[in-house]
């Protein structure tokens, strides 16, 4: 019996990094979050995305979300949906008082956590030993490197924060296409070998 990687392996980095992108963080990260969430909103939550220990958030609908998938799934409907606080809405929480927007709501958080919270997101994704997918979809760095695909990019601008993505046709005159075919040719052989 061949025990392969789960079809949603790739969750726990890809929700960090949405979170990131849709909080408006600069991350240098290449991502079009639109086909981002339309990924994530067919995603069943209770099933197909295991919580990293507690991860009850309370938002600034004063809704509670249960785990990240459901808030970042909210956050894909709401781009101004902000948490306000781990664990479950209190009763104030899902009352706020009447001159408050939700826009002002977001200010009530602290900056200083906020940035702790999206610097542990980060690190998260950087951190995550399982590799990427394989599929073919080429991103040339301005290091002149072709990566694979974007999460093979943005592994990589983990490492070197200062990497760009530029054209393909600027990684063709470098003469590491050769390389870039046999490293995906690798994954591929590794991948088909899995069972996958």
């Amino acid at each position: 019996m061949k025990m392969g990687i789960p079809k949603t392996w790739w969750l726990k980095g890809f929700l960090p990094m949405l979170m990131l992108l849709m909080a408006g963080t600069s991350t240098g990260l290449l991502v079009d979050t639109t086909d981002m969430c339309d990924i994530l909103r067919v995603i069943d939550c209770n099933h197909h995305y295991h919580s990293n220990g507690d991860e009850t958030v309370c938002c600034t609908d004063g809704k509670t979300y249960k785990n990240k998938c459901w808030y970042v799934q909210a956050k894909c409907d709401n781009i101004r949906l902000e948490p306000m606080h781990s664990g479950a809405c209190t009763e104030e929480d899902k009352n706020p008082r009447s001159n408050m927007t939700s826009t002002n709501f977001t200010t009530d958080i602290p900056e200083a956590a906020q940035t702790i919270d999206n610097f542990t997101l980060t690190q998260e994704f950087c951190a995550d030993p399982r590799p990427c997918p394989s599929d073919l979809n080429p991103i040339c760095g301005n290091n002149r490197i072709f990566y694979v695909n974007l999460c093979d990019f943005n592994k990589a601008k983990c490492k070197v924060p200062d990497l760009e993505k530029i054209g393909l046709s600027d990684c063709k005159s470098t003469g590491v296409t050769r390389a870039f075919i046999e490293k995906f040719k690798r994954r591929r052989n590794r991948t088909k070998g899995s069972g996958k």
